[in-house]
């Protein structure tokens, strides 16, 4: 374990459309910002292409190692979050360089995939730049289902298990 740096990283976790990007702007900006989506749009050209989503989160690693391996800033990791194992191992990346992490739990709009899917629905007849998840419809034990609905259902299986209750435990957890 490398020494403390009295820094943090946060992990918002919650739905497309909870209100991650928005909570970043409004109250944690001062925190350096890693966005699966930006880095898409970098190196992928498009926000929405999702073909090489596998190199787009080891970018995301990568970039979440290079800044803590200065050891300055507090830091965003704007992603879903939905997870558990890959959640695990990115705080043990965060623990291995002295970071703590902090837990962003967006419970409230995460379970109301209908408030989440009008919120992308409203960022996108705005002009932002933003992922397109509305629309978008996966298939789940044979079924189509919507994106949005499968990530709420996904959300609240990992948020509510006693697995992730016990991951998080004594760590710093804001409830949204």
């Amino acid at each position: 374990m490398k020494k403390k740096v009295n820094h943090k990283v946060f992990f918002p976790i919650g739905i497309s459309g909870a209100g991650k990007s928005t909570l970043y702007f409004s109250k944690y900006s001062f925190c350096i910002l890693i966005e699966p989506d930006q880095i898409r749009k970098e190196y992928l050209g498009d926000v929405n292409d999702q073909t090489r989503n596998g190199c787009v989160f080891d970018l995301t690693h990568h970039k979440l190692l290079e800044i803590m391996s200065y050891g300055v800033d507090d830091i965003y990791l704007s992603e879903t979050h939905l997870w558990l194992e890959g959640l695990k191992d990115e705080i043990q990346m965060v623990l291995s360089y002295g970071y703590e992490p902090v837990f962003i739990l967006f419970d409230n709009a995460s379970r109301n995939p209908s408030l989440c899917r009008e919120r992308v629905r409203n960022a996108i007849s705005r002009g932002d730049d933003r992922c397109n998840t509305v629309d978008v419809t996966i298939r789940v034990n044979d079924e189509e289902k919507s994106l949005i609905d499968s990530m709420s259902e996904r959300y609240i299986q990992m948020v509510d298990s006693d697995d992730f209750k016990n991951f998080v435990y004594g760590y710093k957890v804001i409830r949204i």
